[in-house]
């Protein structure tokens, strides 16, 4: 029958402090034993049960595993337990015993033994959904030039997804934005890799829009991929640039005979955003804000050629008369007055020129649901060849397209009094109360062709009346710098930022009519 002596193992690295010493003590005891009575040929063995088993000469040497709990109380005790046991093999990690020149090693760096690297699995976990009812494209490009009517979709639902990995190098998230009609949607899909110094980002994005174009239905669908690399400067600035491509079909809906045999139309367009970003602004409560905001962009844009003809296929890296520049500065100031109140100041301008060119309509603002008008009396120069179209908001107390033009200015300033908030001391338990505010605020602004609103290549003047035989061109004279004032209420209701505007424009000294806004959006 085989004789079992055993000797207890320990596991430095879950020691508590105070256990330490007692620790270090045992393993004075397992370096002073004698290792004569065991051969360098023993080998380790495991049993069913977990127990590691030295042979020697048909003698059983165990090994039992102490818990922390489970330690002798004294070292006559322990010595008792480990009789004449193997010192040339000492357990320290739990798993496996380690040899004494390797546990000498161990004792030099306090004891522990490092465990073993693990890789890491990236797992994906939901970071956020956002469900929303909103009236705008949320596509990160210009829309193709078809008018100032189309340049709102409709009311739509928006759901947002994204994902990201416990550490949140790696971001993914996908949407969508589908129109009441059943038309006008969009499709979002990008993956972001933000785990070094450099911001990686890779974006798919489908627009579909269906929309008047003269006499005619038309439907326009585009497609753009881009790729977006962000340097950050400081903590609080930025580099960004960006490249793409971007595939547009426009389809002439067959509404009668004439439109049937118009055929689609495809236009490939490369480019290229360079971009300075800036923000210290600190938060103070819902859209209230201490600090500046700004950002500087220049774009340019371009449309590769490629023919089929009898030399063979001949390719253009830039077709003629397909270049776009743009470029534009948006740069915000958020004062405190007193306590809540926050004055903000609003500067921004953008113009393009080129072979093709961006229309930009003034007047309105941001995701304007209810009491929304465009101005189609407002004449739009086609010989600017406008390739692109935006809006130039907020000017409030005008409709849409109440000025147009390849460039645009506007200043904005708001003074922003969160009323409950600034007169009760106590914590407000309702989002609704904490958030109304009571806003003051008045815009600036004109859309122009030239180099100045002042220009004569600006033709919003110029009315012209087809008479046969004559043809009659008359020049109203009108101040092309528009500006408007008002009040609003702001909160937020059901999640959404509600606000309401009432706004009275002034245009060549004539006060308008009151027009009101109800839009969902944020800052001005």
């Amino acid at each position: 029958m085989a004789h079992h002596q055993t000797y207890g193992q320990y596991k430095i690295d879950q020691l508590p402090p105070s256990t330490l010493k007692q620790a270090q003590n045992y393993k004075t005891l397992f370096n002073s034993l004698d290792t004569s009575i065991l051969n360098p040929d023993i080998k380790l063995e495991e049993s069913t049960t977990g127990v590691g088993i030295l042979n020697k000469d048909g003698i059983t040497y165990t090994k039992e595993i102490y818990r922390i709990d489970e330690f002798p109380k004294d070292e006559e005790q322990f010595v008792q337990n480990i009789g004449d046991t193997d010192t040339s093999l000492v357990s320290i990690d739990g798993e496996a015993p380690v040899s004494y020149e390797e546990e000498q090693n161990l004792t030099q760096t306090g004891g522990v033994k490092m465990p073993a690297q693990r890789n890491y699995n990236v797992n994906f976990a939901t970071d956020f959904v956002i469900t929303q009812l909103n009236n705008n494209f949320n596509s990160n490009f210009y829309q193709r030039f078809t008018g100032p009517q189309n340049v709102y979709p409709g009311f739509s639902f928006y759901i947002k997804y994204g994902m990201s990995d416990l550490f949140e190098d790696y971001r993914l998230v996908g949407g969508f934005r589908l129109g009441f009609n059943l038309n006008n949607n969009n499709y979002l899909l990008y993956y972001e890799n933000i785990k070094r110094r450099f911001d990686k980002r890779i974006t798919l994005e489908r627009q579909v829009q269906e929309g008047t174009n003269g006499f005619s239905l038309v439907k326009l669908k585009s497609h753009q991929i881009s790729f977006e690399l962000k340097y950050p400067l400081s903590e609080v600035a930025r580099v960004e640039s960006r490249v793409f491509y971007r595939l547009d079909n426009t389809t002439t809906l067959s509404t009668d005979n004439f439109n049937l045999r118009v055929p689609d139309r495809y236009s490939n367009t490369l480019g290229l955003k360079l971009a300075f970003v800036f923000d210290n602004t600190i938060s103070k409560g819902l859209n209230l804000y201490n600090g500046w905001r700004m950002k500087f962009w220049g774009e340019y844009y371009f449309e590769p050629e490629v023919k089929n003809g009898t030399d063979g296929i001949k390719f253009n890296p830039i077709a003629a008369n397909s270049d776009i520049f743009v470029v534009g500065f948006d740069v915000r100031q958020y004062l405190k007055v007193h306590r809540d109140i926050i004055l903000a100041f609003r500067v921004a301008g953008n113009t393009s020129f080129g072979s093709r060119k961006l229309i930009h309509y003034l007047g309105g603002t941001d995701n304007w649901l209810i009491g929304r008008k465009t101005n189609l009396a407002t004449p739009i120069d086609f010989s600017q060849n406008y390739f692109y179209q935006t809006t130039a908001t907020p000017l409030r107390g005008f409709f849409i397209n109440s000025r147009n033009g390849a460039s645009m200015a506007v200043a904005n300033v708001e003074l922003r009094w969160p009323i409950f908030k600034y007169f009760i001391n106590s914590p407000i338990k309702s989002d609704f109360i904490k958030n109304f505010q009571l806003i003051g605020f008045s815009d600036i602004g004109s859309a122009w062709n030239g180099p100045s609103p002042y220009s004569e290549e600006n033709k919003f003047n110029e009315r012209v009346i087809n008479h046969n035989p004559f043809t009659i061109t008359v020049d109203s004279n009108r101040d092309p710098v528009i500006y408007g004032y008002g009040f609003g209420l702001r909160t937020r209701l059901l999640g959404y930022f509600m606000r309401a505007s009432w706004a009275w424009g002034v245009d060549d000294g004539i006060v308008l009519p009151v027009v009101f806004y109800f839009s969902l959006s944020l800052d001005f």
